[in-house]
């Protein structure tokens, strides 16, 4: 049977290879679209691709995630990776997070190295006008198998002061499967309640 997903991961294909073609993006680019061929089985994030490509306003899947804070907020989507998030703080290039969505992400970090990183980040003042936060899946972040706490309890404990909604597990950066791209720098809804949503308040690039 002919499905939209099977026909998603063609169209996908098929930009995939006149990219590859054109030699125009960078190696890394182009190793993160073919990872999205490879892993996207139901053809979920290979949509949200072509969306975000056609300039459509986008809902991202919410499979797999869960809510460590309930709320709503609008705001800028800007982040990364912790760890280098706070290496650029006291640089030139240090991230503004004022009326942001927050979306922070890591792999292979001990919980006690979260819990510094995100306090340093609070000390520096860069949660003060978060609106949200939004974790990706935090891939092998745990002290060991038996530590007797979650990194979940961890975060919850640093960001306790903070009333901003909290979405966790977010499938973005480092992750065990199909990889979600956040276009930075559009605004964006958080909505964290018994019907959660998070997804775009405008297109990601302009299609004339």
């Amino acid at each position: 049977m002919y499905t939209a997903s099977r026909k998603n991961r063609e169209i996908a294909t098929i930009f995939l290879e006149r990219i590859d073609a054109s030699r125009a993006w960078t190696s890394a680019s182009l190793g993160r679209l073919r990872r999205v061929r490879r892993v996207d089985h139901d053809g979920i994030v290979g949509k949200l691709l072509l969306d975000l490509l056609k300039g459509e306003v986008t809902r991202f899947p919410m499979v797999g995630t869960s809510v460590l804070r309930p709320g709503s907020a609008q705001g800028r989507l800007i982040g990364g990776c912790l760890s280098l998030v706070v290496a650029t703080l006291g640089t030139p290039y240090e991230v503004e997070t004022t009326d942001s969505i927050l979306v922070l992400e890591d792999v292979d970090t001990k919980p006690y190295q979260i819990d510094r990183m995100l306090t340093q980040l609070k000390q520096a003042g860069k949660l003060d006008d978060v609106r949200g936060v939004v974790f990706g899946e935090m891939l092998n972040c745990m002290q060991n198998a038996n530590q007797g706490y979650t990194l979940e309890e961890v975060i919850l404990d640093v960001l306790g002061e903070t009333t901003f909604p909290i979405l966790y597990g977010f499938p973005t950066g480092h992750t065990a499967g199909a990889n979600c791209m956040i276009p930075f720098g559009v605004r964006a809804r958080l909505r964290l309640d018994s019907d959660s949503a998070f997804e775009l308040l405008e297109p990601a690039v302009a299609v004339e």
